[in-house]
């Protein structure tokens, strides 16, 4: 059973995990008292499972440029709260590695080439099709939801997000920043880390007053994003030594595209010293993390709570000799993903591997709304316990950055890349890596001189072609 069929038996009992019948609009609605009682006996004879007392909260902390592995290192509070607490998944990705892009798919569960926000500097499809995001949803089904942090790059301060009941929204920056609060322009001295952590915090003493109904916090940080300023209290900090991977310390490149062998020039010491401010940027969001479940704690939600932890996507450390994200090698799109709803997910981690558009319909299944009702979502839900097999990775060509645009299938086992004209119609280079034999893509097996390992480039094209048009069930799972 595949993993989208599968969900459709879970959400059979969605009126049970969150006292709520799943309507044609994707709204929830509840029994009232009245209804409680005689009714909740029955359904709970019939399930045996218990009804909960109301859908649970959901929380989303999102970062910017995280890599996958090795930033966790200066962050014990995000380790004990997340990864102590729940599911770590080591083989999550994002679907296009660029800020804007990414995190539009976080809220709609699609594919860049399905919402459409293919750069950074435009917002104004996003703003377009708010009524098909995850706060448009939960709202409708009785949420209070709330933003603090970064929404978009371009995304105008001073227009209101909609579906947001509360909202503190900035393009980015450390010190400095600029923030629209309800409505308010405000400007912030502090670092911005601490203000989203405090802001937030007076959000949920909000909600409280209404504490009948459940509420969606979406925080997203600046920190760790280039150029990943260090707060005071963290600035002499000591950081584990690095021991750079293979990539890192590449010195050949003759099996990568010309054009990415051109633009490969940073060395290692650049990559040690973004790695050395990156991770010392984290540790204010790690202060963050441990003040949000002080709050949570404070408040009695931690329990009923459905947690995420993630970045928009990763960064490069010099892997290759390439600084920053852009490109298909792992550990730029890659992404660290934790999730913890305690009773719901397990305590251990995964190597399945899942996307960012697998966060809404998780989100959605969890809240009793059904995902097939609401837009066209290219994601699976994580709630039944399933891998995908594989899934699509896809950049765009922006103004003002040279890289070229490209398609990727990924799977457990293999990526392969191929590298479009600006059209997107001619394949100008391509890329294959076995990731069980070469976790760190340090040889192309087409351009490595033996062609008797070369994979099968028409299948492997045909799938690809399919892919980059694909919508809802016919995505890859």
């Amino acid at each position: 059973m595949n993993r989208k069929k599968l969900g459709l038996v879970v959400l059979a009992i969605c009126t049970v995990l969150a006292e709520a019948a799943c309507t044609s609009s994707g709204e929830v609605s509840r029994p009232s008292d009245k209804s409680v009682g005689t009714d909740k006996k029955v359904a709970e004879a019939d399930t045996g499972i218990p009804l909960s007392k109301k859908p649970p909260n959901v929380l989303i902390i999102q970062t910017d440029d995280q890599r996958p592995t090795g930033s966790l290192v200066t962050m014990p509070a995000t380790r004990r709260i997340f990864v102590g607490k729940g599911t770590r998944y080591t083989n999550a990705v994002a679907t296009t590695p660029v800020c804007c892009p990414a995190r539009t798919s976080l809220l709609t569960g699609q594919y860049t080439h399905n919402h459409g926000v293919t750069n950074n500097i435009d917002a104004s499809l996003l703003q377009a099709r708010q009524e098909q995001t995850l706060q448009a949803a939960l709202q409708r089904a009785g949420y209070q939801t709330a933003i603090v942090g970064k929404l978009l790059n371009s995304w105008p301060i001073g227009e209101r997000p909609e579906f947001f009941s509360r909202w503190a929204i900035t393009g980015g920056g450390y010190y400095d920043a600029v923030f629209d609060v309800d409505g308010t322009i405000v400007p912030v001295t502090e670092h911005s880390t601490d203000f989203i952590a405090e802001t937030a915090s007076e959000f949920w003493d909000d909600f409280e007053k209404d504490d009948g109904s459940p509420w969606f916090v979406l925080i997203n940080t600046f920190s760790p994003h280039p150029p990943s300023i260090t707060q005071p209290r963290h600035r002499d900090a000591p950081i584990p030594e690095w021991n750079p991977n293979p990539a890192v310390s590449e010195s050949d490149l003759s099996d990568k595209p010309p054009f990415i062998q051109k633009t490969s020039r940073f060395s290692m010491d650049r990559g040690a010293r973004l790695r050395a401010r990156q991770l010392r940027s984290l540790m204010s969001v790690d202060d963050l993390v441990k003040q949000v479940f002080s709050k949570l704690k404070e408040l009695d939600e931690s329990r009923n709570t459905l947690a995420i932890y993630v970045s928009d996507h990763g960064i490069l450390w010099g892997d290759h000799g390439r600084l920053w994200k852009r490109t298909a090698y792992v550990p730029s799109t890659g992404i660290p993903m934790l999730v913890r709803w305690p009773g719901h997910f397990p305590v251990e981690s995964r190597e399945s591997l899942v996307a960012n558009i697998d966060l809404a319909p998780t989100i959605l299944e969890a809240a009793g709304i059904d995902p097939r009702r609401t837009w066209p979502i290219d994601g699976s839900s994580l709630l039944d316990g399933e891998s995908r097999s594989e899934v699509l990775l896809e950049y765009w060509k922006e103004p003002g950055h040279g890289f070229r645009s490209w398609a990727a299938l990924r799977t457990e086992d293999w990526i392969y890349v191929e590298y479009l004209t600006k059209d997107r119609r001619k394949v100008i280079a391509r890329e294959y890596y076995d990731l069980q034999s070469d976790p760190f893509q340090l040889t192309n097996l087409f351009r490595d001189g033996n062609d008797d390992n070369d994979p099968d480039v028409k299948e492997l094209h045909q799938r690809l072609a399919e892919a980059v048009t694909c919508k809802e069930d016919n995505c890859p799972e």
